[in-house]
């Protein structure tokens, strides 16, 4: 999702810096710390389900499906 952002976020930069006749500066170290608050975001929300889901007996999780 954060690698999408960043790629459209780019395209539509060059796309309306050529409507504008601007130049377009594309600030590389931001686009690593979107990417890096991506993913932590996607690793911290992704951690607590994944613990509790391994931390489950099979048979008690199965039961209830």
């Amino acid at each position: 999702g954060g690698i999408m952002g960043i790629l459209l976020g780019v395209i539509g930069g060059n796309v309306l810096a050529h409507l504008l006749q601007a130049e377009l500066i594309f600030p590389f170290g931001w686009a690593v710390a979107g990417l890096m608050v991506c993913s932590a975001i996607g690793i911290g929300f992704g951690f607590y389900p994944a613990y509790r889901a391994a931390s489950l007996d099979p048979i008690e999780a199965l039961r209830f499906e």
